[in-house]
């Protein structure tokens, strides 16, 4: 019983749980639609001139060149001349990836980004840089120099603009909200979720995947906030952005395959694919443990190992396949959910992968800026995984209920509603250890033949009821009160006092002549027997006591009525 209170408790904090993170999160977003109006932004995508690899590009348009790969020392020079607009506050919006980034104005040097990064061979991050330009910019050339620190970092650049800084900003709310919304979404419910999860994981081992789950949204909520640069708006720089971004990229596949942890665990699960599902997880957490030692002693920084992490996904989505083939075909079906929804979401990253690799080393990125998509396929995999668990608690409650449904069956009298000769068996066992007084009131009633043949069992069936009733009423809780036989009930009562006993005998007998008074064609008579725990050596041995008296007097009781 207890274990269902708790799974019953967990289904309504993780649902509260996503009702809250869906609310706050999605109320931000459209709260963010309404206001998108009004957004100053001028483009400077065409008429650059550029300086990249030693050669030279005249009037180009930014966001349609793509030039050979930038790699560790390369630099890409571009110029331009600022032309006259109204904006307030103006500032230049400009992307860079792994860059240190040098802004001229006229020659003269306005702006620097990751100088003590590059000095220091830390990765420096891409995302925005908002440079602040000087009052009477117009007619001013422009100069920007991108110092690139790592291998294969990009083959063009997506167009530059001038913004104010507020425009700047509600124009990447108003842009990615999407992603701002399913970002927030996974992070508020994974944080929330997390937490629970640990808390309740001391009482119920359950509570772990539900964990894997949260863990697995949060990682990715981190990773999509992070790769539309959405954590800018937090004040975070681009290399400690970057680095949530990879970290959780590389780290979210371990939470996802450990939840299916007990499938292989079943019985007749193929052994092989065991120790394959064994070997992955290793690979998965020495993978990310390696990123992790390589990033932070400088030796390699992450993105040398974006497309080893294609490969481990690839693998880790060919291994969930190939469990729940392998499940389909031991247990005999699998949830149609949870199928749908592993389709869905493995469409989807199956497709980013594609993507991605197919723009990094064939066709390039639209308007050279890549945008991950994996948010989707994550929030589609989180749902169902969810809806998994909640399928998964929701039949352990209803077997645990069966379950206590028919021990209930085994321990009560279908006719009264009381315990039978079984479920008198613990306080009898309970009386073997006990050293406070205990009694013992065994009960016959009387004339139940009588009624049965005149009026019929069921008047029968209703005065053993009554009687029961009677006894129930009389003897409280702590009382047991079972029916052991046809006509024969049996009280025991713990930690008590003959005068208590006297006294509540003595209520019984009252209920049953107010009854009787009533007139009804159901007359309820009863003959009794008392002993108590210090008189027999064993609670048997006072059971047999207490039914001696009980003949004796229902012996006593039909001399009186002949």
């Amino acid at each position: 019983m207890q274990h269902t209170k708790i799974e019953k408790k967990n289904i309504v904090l993780f649902v509260t749980i996503l009702i809250l993170a869906g609310f706050s999160v999605f109320g931000l977003a459209a709260s963010v639609r309404f206001n998108s109006d009004s957004i100053a932004v001028q483009s400077l995508d065409e008429g650059w001139d550029a300086v990249a690899h030693g050669e030279v590009y005249k009037n180009i348009t930014l966001s349609e060149t793509r030039f050979a790969s930038f790699n560790r020392g390369d630099t890409l020079e571009i110029t331009t001349i600022l032309p006259f607009c109204e904006i307030l506050g103006p500032s230049l919006e400009v992307y860079s990836v792994h860059s240190m980034v040098d802004v001229y104005i006229d020659g003269k040097h306005i702006y620097n980004y990751g100088r003590e990064y590059y000095d220091r061979n830390r990765m420096l991050g891409y995302g925005w840089n908002l440079v602040a330009l000087p009052d009477n910019f117009s007619g001013k050339t422009v100069k920007i120099v991108f110092t690139v620190t790592e291998d294969n970092a990009f083959e063009g650049m997506p167009a530059i603009g001038i913004v104010n800084n507020d425009a700047a900003l509600k124009n990447l709310l108003i842009s990615q909200r999407i992603y701002l919304s399913i970002g927030l979404f996974l992070v508020v419910c994974g944080a929330l979720g997390m937490f629970f999860s640990l808390i309740l994981a001391f009482r119920q081992f359950a509570a772990l995947k539900m964990f894997c789950i949260m863990l697995f949204a949060y990682l990715i909520g981190v990773y999509t906030l992070a790769n539309s640069d959405l954590l800018t708006l937090f004040n975070m720089d681009m290399a400690h952005k970057c680095f949530l971004e990879y970290s959780s990229l590389y780290s979210f596949m371990v939470p996802f395959t450990v939840y299916f942890s007990d499938w292989i665990t079943e019985k007749d699960f193929p052994k092989k694919l065991k120790k394959y599902y064994n070997m992955w997880i290793v690979v998965e957490l020495t993978f990310v443990a390696s990123t992790l030692f390589f990033h932070l002693t400088n030796i390699i920084h992450f993105p040398w190992f974006v497309t080893s992490s294609h490969v481990v996904m690839a693998g880790t989505l060919g291994l969930i396949v190939s469990l729940t083939v392998a499940r389909i075909r031991n247990v005999g079906k699998v949830d149609t959910g949870l199928i749908t929804g592993f389709a869905l979401a493995l469409v989807f990253a199956v497709l980013e992968l594609v993507r991605y690799n197919v723009a990094k080393f064939g066709t390039g990125f639209k308007d050279n800026k890549y945008n991950s998509t994996i948010g989707i396929a994550a929030l589609i995999v989180v749902i169902t995984l969810f809806a998994d668990y909640l399928s998964k608690v929701t039949r352990n409650i209803a077997r645990e209920a069966e379950a206590q449904a028919f021990e209930k069956m085994a321990y009560i009298d279908e006719l009264t509603g009381i315990l039978n000769r079984r479920g008198l068996e613990k306080p009898m066992q309970l009386f073997k250890n006990t050293k406070s007084l205990y009694a013992l009131v065994s009960v016959d009633m009387n004339l139940l033949k009588m009624m049965n043949d005149t009026y019929g069992h069921a008047t029968g069936d209703r005065a053993l009821s009554l009687l029961a009733k009677k006894l129930t009423e009389a003897y409280p809780e702590p009382c047991t009160v079972a029916r052991t036989g046809g006509d024969e009930f049996v009280v025991a009562i713990p930690h008590t006092t003959r005068d208590w006993v006297e006294r509540h005998t003595c209520i019984f007998l009252e209920r049953l002549y107010e009854h009787n008074l009533k007139g009804e064609n159901v007359t309820l008579s009863a003959a009794y027997g008392i002993a108590y725990g210090d008189e027999a050596a064993s609670p048997e041995e006072v059971l047999a006591l207490a039914d001696e008296r009980m003949y004796a007097k229902k012996k006593e009781s039909k001399m009186q009525r002949e």
